[in-house]
C-alpha cells in the first residue's frame, strides 16, 4: 500500500473507501458532518465512500482532523 500525496494506491481499491467508512463509523461521526467540516457536499463524500469516487489523501487527511485521528491510524485500523 502506498501513502502519496494524490491517491491511495496499492490493495483492493474499495477496501480503503470501506475501511474509511468503517473507521468513521467506529467514531461515531456522521457523513455529513464530516463532508461540511472538508468542504465538500455530503453526496460527493458518500460517493467517494461507496466507491462511486476516488479517494485521495488530502480528502483522507482532512478526514483524519475532524475526528481527531492520525492517517496512521487509519492504516492500523481493523475493520469489523
Amino acid at each position: 500500500m502506498v501513502y502519496n500525496k494524490d491517491t491511495l494506491k496499492g490493495g483492493d481499491k474499495m477496501a480503503h473507501e470501506q475501511r474509511l467508512k468503517a473507521f468513521i463509523k467506529a467514531r461515531g461521526v456522521s457523513q455529513t458532518f464530516i463532508a461540511r467540516k472538508i468542504g465538500m457536499k455530503p453526496v460527493t463524500f458518500n460517493n467517494i465512500l461507496n466507491g462511486r469516487g476516488h479517494l485521495r489523501t488530502d480528502v483522507l487527511e482532512k478526514v483524519c482532523n475532524v475526528i481527531g485521528a492520525k492517517p496512521a491510524e487509519f492504516f492500523s485500523f481493523k475493520t469489523p
